[in-house]
């Protein structure tokens, strides 16, 4: 029988057989293109592995802001890791006591103050949201019809300079809803008669910080300095953002030893015009057999912007590495530590 003759009596067994044919066809491309796909992923990931270096990293920090980074890298099998963990915020707190002009300065006690300033309130609208804080009352954010307790004055605990206000509204972005809190940092300004609301800062999910400036505090050098000009000229609806880039990096020398450097790309230029609050720089050894120098000296080192030293106090060996110390004035453009 020929194909005309069987297409004309059977077209039913003919139109099966084609899309047959076709839809076999079809279904062989399809898997071609699905292992073509699946290759072509792997080939992507191999390469992402090979030209991403765990060594080096390069990064940006900006104005404020509250976070770290790490480098590894594989001695002998065993790994070793170098974190740069920093808080960055506007400069407008000194973040430095007053010098005493005398040996005689007098002591404010922190709670006595706020004792005081119960009844009054200190307000500022930062962006979308207004915070509100009432001494004896609470802490709140709102903005309507949102409004959020960030910790209540019935339940705080007073350390220093600083005042934690406890149990505020649940936090629904964690998974036990803990209450809200706030730390609140009091510094000197010798400006404000009344309390003033210099800046808030969430530095974790539900866990606020708010800097406030009075001149009460100004009798005791151990509170911060406000600088009320700077807090002046970031008051406004737009902040003077910074973003910069730095470097971390880790490197195992000839001679056994790990050395983890972080620095600011603008080292050689003007320098950094971050403001660090504070920063913490450390290496993980555990279980890697390296060398280790008997000098202090060789171990950290620490500049300022323009490659000037840190000075004394300015730098804290810790275990494993270093950290700001009590004088540090905010600037930092360059650490490297050294096992």
């Amino acid at each position: 029988m020929s194909l005309q003759t069987e297409i004309t009596k059977c077209p039913a067994v003919f139109l099966e057989r084609t899309f047959f044919l076709f839809f076999s066809c079809l279904e062989f491309e399809f898997s071609m293109l699905k292992q073509f796909i699946v290759l072509l992923v792997v080939l992507v990931a191999c390469c992402h592995a090979h030209f991403v270096d765990p060594r080096i990293r390069s990064f940006q920090i900006t104005t404020e802001e509250q976070n770290s980074r790490t480098v590894r890298t594989v001695v002998d099998g065993s790994e070793a890791s170098c974190t740069f963990s920093f808080r960055t915020s506007v400069s407008a707190v000194t973040e430095q006591p007053l010098k005493s002009q005398a040996s005689s300065a007098a002591s404010v006690d922190l709670a006595s103050v706020v004792k005081r300033l119960e009844g009054l309130c200190a307000s500022k609208t930062f962006d979308y949201w207004t915070y509100e804080l009432c001494f004896g009352k609470m802490f709140r954010q709102y903005h309507s019809p949102d409004q959020y307790n960030l910790g209540t004055f019935e339940h705080n605990t007073i350390t220093g300079t600083t005042q934690k206000l406890l149990d505020g509204t649940p936090c629904e972005g964690l998974n036990a809803h803990p209450p809200r809190t706030t730390k609140v940092m009091y510094s000197c300004m010798k400006s404000a008669k009344t309390p003033q609301l210099i800046s808030v800062d969430e530095v974790s999910t539900c866990n606020y910080q708010a800097n406030v400036g009075l001149d009460a505090f100004c009798a005791d050098p151990k509170y911060p300095v406000v600088n009320a000009a700077a807090v002046a000229s970031s008051s406004g609806e737009q902040k003077d953002l910074v973003n910069e880039d730095w470097m971390l990096q880790i490197t195992h020398t000839d001679d056994n030893r790990l050395v983890c450097t972080v620095a600011s790309h603008e080292l050689r230029s003007m320098g950094s015009k971050l403001h660090f609050v504070e920063f913490q720089l450390r290496l993980n050894t555990q279980g890697v057999r390296i060398s280790s120098s008997s000098s202090n000296e060789e171990k950290a080192v620490a500049r300022h912007p323009g490659r000037q030293p840190f000075g004394s106090n300015e730098l804290r060996l810790v275990t494993g590495g270093v950290r700001n110390g009590d004088a540090f004035d905010g600037k930092l453009a360059y650490v490297r530590i050294s096992t």
